[in-house]
């Protein structure tokens, strides 16, 4: 009864990461995806917790938002917001499994304080600006990394084996990943599939990361890349 409706993930590991960053990536989409929809709906997961803060990257054509993952702080808890033409259910037709949990709705509801009492978001604002920095003269410095993109705290370091080509060095991230653990950091893997095909390295930050901290990891990192890179010399 609604027309036909389109949908696009807008999670941030496969798009800032993976897919060349915000840039208007999410408008594109969205426009693209409104051509043959009479309805689109944005399902924003990773950065869920910014809907207050990163509206602008979206598309303006959205009728619907679904939220999730860090809504809950750690609890589960998601959310749809909805245009007024399409908020207009009864009364019945809010229910389901497990709505409105009262301790998943004190801990999303106090975490959303939090992040704005204690402008988290625009701490990883700047902590990602100064991390990028960083990972900017790595980018320079080793071959293996065919570019470096990201948003905020997401971030994501695409190891190629030729800038060229843009030759996958799929083996060379799996073997980044474990020298990271190595040396004390945490990093995760992603890429155009998951398992052994992820080529981009992701680093996500807690929101309060101080500049200290982010100065370690990238001290750890620089010395996880020069690992990698001595075992792929090939690299260009």
């Amino acid at each position: 009864t609604l027309g036909r409706t389109g949908l696009y993930v807008s999670e941030l590991c496969f798009g800032a990461m993976t897919f060349g960053g915000t840039g208007g990536i999410w408008q594109h989409i969205g426009d693209t995806a409104q051509q043959d929809a009479d309805r689109l709906v944005g399902l924003a997961l990773d950065a869920g917790i910014n809907f207050f803060d990163t509206a602008d990257i979206y598309s303006d054509g959205e009728s619907e938002r679904i939220l999730g993952k860090a809504l809950g702080g750690g609890f589960p808890l998601s959310a749809v917001l909805a245009k007024e033409e399409y908020a207009g259910l009864l009364l019945w037709e809010f229910g389901f499994t497990q709505m409105g949990h009262p301790v998943s709705c004190a801990a999303g509801a106090e975490m959303v304080a939090v992040m704005q009492e204690e402008d988290l978001a625009g701490n990883a604002e700047r902590m990602g600006a100064r991390l990028m920095d960083g990972l900017r003269e790595m980018e320079e410095k080793y071959p293996l990394i065919g570019e470096v993109r990201g948003w905020g705290l997401m971030i994501g370091i695409e190891l190629v084996l030729d800038r060229t080509t843009k030759e996958e060095a799929w083996e060379a991230a799996t073997y980044a990943m474990q020298r990271a653990y190595a040396n004390g950091l945490l990093i995760g893997k992603t890429g155009p599939v998951y398992g052994d095909n992820g080529n981009v390295l992701k680093l996500k930050p807690a929101v309060n990361a101080t500049p200290a901290e982010i100065d370690e990891i990238l001290v750890r990192l620089d010395r996880t890349l020069a690992e990698v890179s001595e075992r792929w010399p090939g690299a260009r």
